[in-house]
């Protein structure tokens, strides 16, 4: 397996959970206008957001196994996607706390070399704690979770967000990594490492 492995992100919380495969890759970042994308369905949403990252990047990189990733909230209905300003992420945290909402991740796996595309989308219901007014706005203030759908990070503050998750750890913090890997080996990429069990030692949640 010759081919160039691309990861169609700068996310140093996806490039991370990339690095847990333990295989060669590449990084760039796709120029996707993600607000002209735009669907009703948490699931169409983020499996076209996905395809859209890998495709802005397939006239530059020939030859090369491209992976898009995209994850929403939805919670009661509505799609919560990166808070625009920190007046809106304070209101999005605050109507989540103490309920449940879903995380909707999609992958999608691009072959430049065919065209062939793959796209795999995953679900994982969570249940969002209750933390106190004053831990939100230091964490408003410190600028995080301004590029996270929902407001905030399921891993950030140590989890301080999260009371339960039904599911998936990976694909709730954005990057379903078993799909990712699956979607490789594939595609040909041999994967060594029982993901599994390696999401497990990393984090000491279940994948």
């Amino acid at each position: 397996m010759n081919k160039t492995i691309l990861l169609a992100s700068t996310s140093p919380r996806r490039i991370e959970m990339m690095g847990w495969l333990e295989i060669p890759f590449e990084t760039a970042k796709p120029n996707v206008d993600e607000k002209s994308i735009r669907h009703t369905s948490p699931e169409i949403l983020t499996r076209l957001l996905a395809e859209a990252k890998a495709e802005a990047l397939q006239k530059s990189f020939p030859d090369t196994l491209i992976i898009g990733s995209d994850a929403v909230v939805s919670f009661q209905g509505k799609i919560l996607e990166q808070p625009r300003s920190k007046d809106e992420q304070r209101e999005m945290i605050n109507m989540q706390k103490g309920k449940v909402a879903e995380v909707y991740s999609s992958v999608c796996l691009l072959d430049t070399s065919t065209g062939e595309k793959t796209t795999i989308t995953k679900v994982t219901p969570y249940k969002m704690s209750v933390p106190t007014d004053e831990a939100i706005e230091a964490y408003i203030a410190s600028g995080s979770g301004l590029d996270k759908a929902g407001g905030y990070g399921q891993q950030d503050e140590n989890g301080m967000f999260v009371d339960n998750i039904d599911g998936c750890y990976t694909n709730a913090i954005g990057f379903p990594l078993c799909e990712a890997g699956r979607l490789l080996e594939e595609a040909g990429v041999p994967i060594h490492v029982d993901i599994e069990e390696k999401v497990m030692s990393v984090t000491g949640r279940s994948c």
